[in-house]
């Protein structure tokens, strides 16, 4: 995963109101900070080898696990491995759908019982439209069967519509900047002036590597909690710990784990499902798309994006998106900051807000590997008939509850 450019990073000075405050902070508080900073960074690539990091660093384990338990995980900053789904065989896009009228009240509550049961990576109601964005994990010979799949919801009446997806041939999790990060009051130090953007360099195309089933499980519960010991994933997943570590030395041999990833939105965190509400009104959410980009377009658009902290996703390709996540008090700087960097895509650039009280993401859907066949599968007939079950049920407990 690319770093930051490591040229002289400054803080920003806080704002109020629009006017630039001072930051105030003692010379071993801003040094601690520092170097809270690069261990949040190293956690990014190299996962939590503290041992590794303690060497790296020259700082004592001991204090670093200090830094990990009390500045991160106790203040709900989790830790990700971030599957590399091109190695997985899987393509990521994304799909606009509109329920039918009697089914949108509980549009949010199909879709979340969808996702563990179908390649849904992510999906999020849009504003003030009610219509849905969907991240689909495809592997590419499920592609038009997954097609199916939605006409027939559309034949049912569960869907109104299903707009043409977007199409990225690589995609990409950027890492947290925790130089603009203040570990102690938990807030953001950034300004667009100072911030130097990530590496314009696109993402790895990988090819398929070769894995399992056990390697596909070990994988969901690092994507869930990296910090998860292997002995805790084996008594999870009712394996035997030798057999647990030699399947995870595969699935990092095989480079399936692309990165590591920090939740610095503090959202809640279960297997399955990898976001939920939770500080979500600190935040506002926008997806941002654009459609038939070149290479030049991509890069152009790649370069002003990632110059903006609060990135968490991007894509690029046949199409492009950008999805942030911006803290309330930054948002009129980055919208303004967006306008005067995207001049030439003003009639082509989509700006969306996302309804974080109706969105989840999701881990890997290791059930939909077929060890046997060792092949991802996908029945669009079964998979709406179990849309049609999903339904019912969610009625039967509405009227029982």
């Amino acid at each position: 995963m690319s770093n930051p450019d490591p040229a002289s990073l400054s803080k920003a000075p806080r704002s109020r109101g629009g006017v630039s405050e001072p930051i105030t902070v003692s010379r071993g508080s801003e040094l601690r900070q520092d170097r809270i900073a690069e261990f949040v960074r190293l956690l990014q690539t190299m996962g939590p080898d503290i041992a590794g990091i303690s060497r790296r660093m020259h700082v004592h384990e001991e204090t670093l696990r200090y830094w990990y338990k009390e500045k991160l995980a106790k203040k709900g900053i989790t830790h990700h491995a971030i599957p590399s789904y091109r190695r997985l065989g899987l393509e990521r896009a994304i799909v606009e759908i509109e329920f039918a009228p009697q089914y949108r009240p509980i549009a949010t509550r199909i879709l979340s019982e969808m996702g563990e049961r179908s390649y849904l990576g992510a999906f999020g109601k849009l504003l003030p439209s009610g219509i849905y964005y969907v991240v689909q994990r495809l592997p590419p010979h499920q592609a038009e069967d997954y097609d199916v799949f939605l006409t027939l919801l559309q034949k049912k009446g569960v869907l109104d519509q299903v707009h043409a997806p977007y199409g990225f041939s690589w995609s990409w999790t950027p890492p947290m900047r925790p130089e603009f990060y203040n570990f102690d009051s938990y807030s953001w130090e950034a300004s667009l002036d100072t911030n130097p953007r990530l590496s314009l360099r696109e993402p790895t195309k990988a090819r398929m590597s070769e894995f399992d089933l056990i390697d596909l499980k070990i994988l969901e519960q690092l994507q869930v909690n990296a910090s998860k010991s292997l002995k805790a994933i084996s008594r999870k997943l009712g394996l035997n710990y030798q057999r647990t570590i030699r399947h995870y030395h595969h699935v990092v041999e095989n480079n399936l784990i692309e990165g590591y990833s920090f939740n610095w939105l503090r959202t809640t965190v279960s297997p399955g499902s990898l976001t939920a509400p939770s500080h979500r009104h600190e935040n506002l959410a926008m997806l941002f798309l654009v459609r038939n980009v070149n290479n030049h377009e991509s890069r152009s658009l790649a370069q002003v994006f990632r110059r903006v902290p609060f990135l968490i996703y991007e894509g690029g390709g046949h199409d492009y998106v950008a999805q942030l996540f911006v803290p309330l008090r930054f948002v009129n700087e980055v919208l303004a900051y967006l306008q005067s960097g995207l001049p030439g895509f003003s009639e082509r650039l989509r700006c969306l807000i996302v309804d974080q009280d109706s969105a989840l993401g999701f881990s890997i859907p290791a059930d939909l590997y077929d060890e046997r066949t060792k092949r991802w599968v996908f029945e669009p007939n079964e998979a709406a008939s179990k849309v049609e079950r999903i339904i019912q049920e969610i009625r039967r407990s509405s009227k029982t509850g």
